[in-house]
Order: C-alpha cells, then sequence, then structure tokens
C-alpha cells in the first residue's frame, strides 16, 4: 500500500513539472520586414548550424529570451533551437508584405561598385565636436550594427541595443563615425537609427 502511494506521488510530481514547463512557453510570432522566413539556429549566434526556417507569422513556441538578443525557442516539441528576437513579436503580424523581384541587373565587379562606393563614403566624411548618440530603434526588440566601414556590407564589430550611448567623431552620408567604449573601438553606425542625446 506504502509503495503505491508513494508511486502515485511520484507520478503527480512529475504531472506537474511538465505542466509547469507547458506553461512557460510563450506563444508568439515570427515578423520580418520584408516578409521573408527566419533561421532557426542551433546555437544563439549567426555562425551556428541553420536547423530550418520558420515562415512569417508562423507561431512559435518561446521558452526564454537571451540577453545577448535570441530567443530559445522549443524546437520539433522537443529540445531547445535558436531565433533573433527582433524577429519575434506578441502579436499576429497578418499577412505578409509583397516584396517586389529586382530587376536583373548586370552585376558589377567588387573594384567597380563596392570598394568605388566605399571611397565615395569615406571622403564625404566631416569631422565634427564631439557629441553624443544613443541608439534608437523603430521596433524595441530590435538590434543597431556597428561596423567596421561605413556600409551594410561591411564585417560586425558588435549589435546594439535602444538606448547605449556612442560618441559621435565624424558625420558621413547616411553614417556616423563613433567611438564604443563597450568594444574599445571606432566604428560606424546608420545615423537614422541614431538620436542625439542633450547635454
Amino acid at each position: 500500500m506504502k509503495k503505491r502511494i508513494l508511486a502515485m506521488a511520484l507520478m503527480l510530481v512529475m504531472l506537474l513539472a511538465v505542466a509547469s514547463s507547458a506553461m512557460a512557453v510563450t506563444t508568439m510570432y515570427v515578423y520580418s520586414d520584408n516578409g521573408l522566413p527566419v533561421k532557426v539556429r542551433a546555437q544563439p549566434s549567426t555562425s551556428a548550424e541553420v536547423l530550418s526556417k520558420k515562415n512569417y507569422g508562423e507561431q512559435v513556441g518561446v521558452d526564454h529570451f537571451l540577453s545577448n538578443g535570441w530567443a530559445c525557442i522549443v524546437y520539433g516539441g522537443y529540445g531547445d533551437a535558436y531565433m533573433m528576437s527582433r524577429f519575434l513579436v506578441s502579436y499576429d503580424p497578418g499577412p505578409a508584405p509583397v516584396t517586389k523581384k529586382p530587376t536583373p541587373t548586370k552585376t558589377p565587379t567588387p573594384a567597380s561598385s563596392g570598394i568605388k562606393a566605399l571611397n565615395k563614403t569615406f571622403q564625404s566624411a566631416r569631422t565634427v565636436d564631439p557629441y553624443d548618440v544613443a541608439v534608437s530603434y523603430p521596433r524595441a526588440s530590435g538590434w543597431v550594427n556597428l561596423r567596421w566601414a561605413p556600409s551594410k556590407e561591411t564585417e560586425l564589430i558588435r549589435q546594439m541595443k535602444n538606448g547605449e550611448i556612442l560618441t559621435v567623431i565624424a558625420e558621413l552620408n547616411d553614417w556616423l563615425q563613433v567611438q564604443d567604449e563597450t568594444s574599445g573601438k571606432t566604428g560606424f553606425v546608420y545615423a537614422q537609427y541614431t538620436r542625439v542625446v542633450e547635454q
């Protein structure tokens, strides 16, 4: 009799543990500005293995959010996988936006396009009296990239959260050259994703 009571108590504890873990999962939806699918990765890193892709508007069970801009999601009913949290929203985003297919054009060579465009951007630089700006991305869950050169094609130094402060040392066409105390490096951030901090 005691063994039967003990077995029932153990079963009850297990059921409560499963129920509590299920309740901790939050249902969210995939959202991307261009309506394209979002990659699910084995680890919280853009260099990690891609396990699959989630379509725009698809429901995702989020177990918890990480401090580095990633979310741990329930994958395949068991185990964990990861998605960037900026692609998850708490509401159904509705139909995906229609993206126009780009008109085929002649592929330029790096010498005639990328390097020349980068040189032109660098030549537009204007030194300024240093002033502070705060990262200001339109979506609260978004991240802004700090890059080593003023181009979206260049290597990423790090991702910055809304409100982070940077010191501007030069202004370019659409970019700001900034000093970043967190990484100890000088880099470039897209100007439209910043706001001037009043002194």
